[in-house]
C-alpha cells in the first residue's frame, strides 16, 4: 500500500492511497464465487449458473462489496502508519477501481490539533467568596412581601412600585411603528420590563393624564429596525394602584407553608435554601474563571467537524426545549450560527480538559460521582430509583463522570495557580 499526505488549510489533510491490484482482485473473485453459490437465473438451477455468466452480471456488485471493506481496512492502517489522530469520518473519493489495476482513492480528513498545555504555576486566577447575612435574608423577604401584595386603587400621582393601567402607541419621526401599540396594559413602575426611560416617564402621572414619553431604543434591541432609534410614546394613564404589603409575621409564614415555628422557621428555611443557592453559584462562577483562563492560555485550532456537530447538538437541544415550552411541533426560528460561539467554546474546552486529564492521570472520583447523582436525584419523587437508573447504563453515568473529571482538573489547576480572592455580596454573586 502506498500513502502520500497533502497538507491543506488548517487541520485538513488529504491522503492519497494506492492498494495493489493483487490485494483486491482475488477478494473480488472470492466474492463472485460466493454469489455464484446462491444466484438464481432463468434456465438454471440455483447455484448452477456458469461462473462466466455470474461474473458478467455481478462483477460490479462484487467489486463494490469488496471495495467498501478494503477502503475501511486500508484507511485504518494508513492513519495508524502515519500516526494521524483523525477527527470525524473521512470524505472518500475512489479515483481508480478496475480489475487488473491498483485501487486508488483520496481521503479528506481533519486531524486533532497539536496541544502544548501551558503551565499554571505563574498564573493568577480570581476566585470569588461571599458571606450570607441577615440583611440578605431581609431583602429576599421584602421581595416575597411584594409578590404577595394586595393592590388598592388610588387617585394620586403614580410613584415607583405602583401598578398603572395604560394605553400606549409608539412613533418614530411622527410615524407609528409596528408592534408599538397596546391597550389596557398593567405595568409595575420600576420593574424594568419596558425599554429604558419608559417607566420613569410615567412617574408623576395621574389617572386620566395623557402624556408623551420620549425614549431611545437600546442599540442591542432585538428588532433591528428600532435599535438605537429615538421614539415618542403617547401614553394614556387609566388607573394607578398602590401595593399593600402583608405584615412580616407568623401568619405570613403560614401562608408560605410553614405550619410550625412561624417567621423564625421561615427565615431558617430561607437561609438553608439561600446557602445552597450561594454554594452552587460560587462553584459555577469560580469554575468558569478557571475555564476562561484555560482558553486564554491555550489557543488551539478546532476541527470544523466537531464544531458543526456541537452546533447541531445545541440547536436540537434548544429546539426540544422550545417545543416542550410551547407544546407545539414548530421549530425555533434561530439560525445555526447563533450557537457557533458556544459550540466553539465547548469543543475547545473538551479538547483541552482531555489533555489535562491525561497530563494529571485523572480518573473519575467514584464518591464524587455518586454524590452528584444523589444531589441531582433529590429533586425527584423517588430519588433512589433515579440513582439506580443512572448506574444501570454506562452512557447515562458518563455525563456525571465527565463533570466530576472537570471539577478534578479545576481543583488540580487551582493548586498550581496563584489565587486572587474577590469578595462579593450575595446579591452581586447571583446577579452574575
Amino acid at each position: 500500500m502506498q500513502i502520500s499526505i497533502e497538507k491543506s488549510k488548517g487541520l485538513n489533510r488529504r491522503l492519497k492511497i494506492k492498494v495493489p491490484a493483487q490485494e483486491v482482485d482475488p477478494k473480488v473473485e472470492e466474492r463472485l464465487k460466493e454469489i455464484a453459490k446462491t444466484v438464481k437465473m432463468d434456465g438454471f438451477r440455483p447455484g448452477k449458473v456458469p461462473y462466466s455468466i455470474v461474473k458478467s452480471h455481478y462483477q460490479d456488485v462484487a467489486r463494490h462489496d469488496i471495495t467498501g471493506k478494503v477502503l475501511e481496512e486500508t484507511f485504518r492502517k494508513a492513519i495508524e502508519q502515519e500516526k494521524l489522530k483523525v477527527a470525524g469520518r473521512p470524505q472518500i473519493e475512489v479515483t481508480v477501481s478496475e480489475m487488473g489495476k491498483d485501487l486508488e482513492y483520496l481521503a479528506d480528513v481533519e486531524i486533532y490539533p497539536e496541544i502544548q498545555l501551558k503551565d499554571f504555576e505563574k498564573v493568577t486566577i480570581e476566585q470569588v467568596k461571599t458571606e450570607l447575612g441577615d440583611k440578605d435574608i431581609d431583602r429576599v423577604l421584602e421581595r416575597m412581601q411584594k409578590q404577595y401584595a394586595e393592590w388598592q386603587k388610588v387617585e394620586r400621582a403614580a410613584q415607583e412600585e405602583d401598578r398603572v393601567i395604560i394605553d400606549f402607541e409608539g412613533f418614530i419621526d411622527k410615524k407609528a411603528f409596528e408592534g408599538g401599540k397596546a391597550e389596557k396594559v398593567p405595568l409595575i413602575l420600576g420593574s424594568n420590563t419596558m425599554i429604558p426611560g419608559f417607566e420613569k416617564g410615567i412617574i408623576g402621572a395621574k389617572p386620566g393624564d395623557v402624556l408623551d414619553v420620549k425614549v431611545t431604543f437600546p442599540k442591542e434591541y432585538p428588532e433591528k429596525e428600532l435599535a438605537g432609534k429615538k421614539a415618542v410614546f403617547k401614553v394614556n394613564v387609566h388607573e394607578v394602584w398602590e401595593p399593600q404589603l402583608p405584615e412580616l409575621n407568623d401568619a405570613f409564614a403560614q401562608k408560605l407553608g410553614i405550619k410550625e415555628g412561624g417567621l423564625e422557621k421561615l427565615r431558617e428555611k430561607m437561609r438553608q435554601s439561600m446557602e445552597k443557592e450561594q454554594q452552587d453559584a460560587l462553584k459555577i462562577k469560580n469554575k468558569k474563571n478557571v475555564m476562561d483562563k484555560i482558553l486564554e492560555l491555550n489557543k488551539i485550532e478546532l476541527p470544523k467537524v466537531f464544531v458543526e456537530a456541537e452546533i447541531d447538538h445545541l440547536y436540537q437541544q434548544a429546539n426540544q426545549q422550545f417545543q416542550s415550552y410551547t407544546k407545539s411541533k414548530q421549530n425555533i426560528s434561530v439560525p445555526r450560527d447563533h450557537f457557533r460561539e458556544d459550540a466553539e467554546r465547548r469543543v475547545a474546552l473538551g479538547l483541552l480538559i482531555g489533555e489535562y486529564v491525561k497530563k494529571f492521570n485523572i480518573e473519575p472520583d467514584d464518591e464524587r460521582v455518586r454524590n452528584s447523582i444523589e444531589q441531582f436525584s433529590k429533586t425527584f419523587e423517588h430519588p433512589e430509583q433515579i440513582v439506580d437508573w443512572y448506574y444501570q447504563d454506562p452512557q447515562r453515568l458518563f455525563q456525571f463522570q465527565t463533570l466530576a473529571v472537570e471539577d478534578q482538573v479545576v481543583e488540580k489547576l487551582l493548586e498550581q495557580a496563584n489565587i486572587k480572592e474577590k469578595q462579593l455580596t450575595y446579591e452581586e454573586l447571583l446577579a452574575g
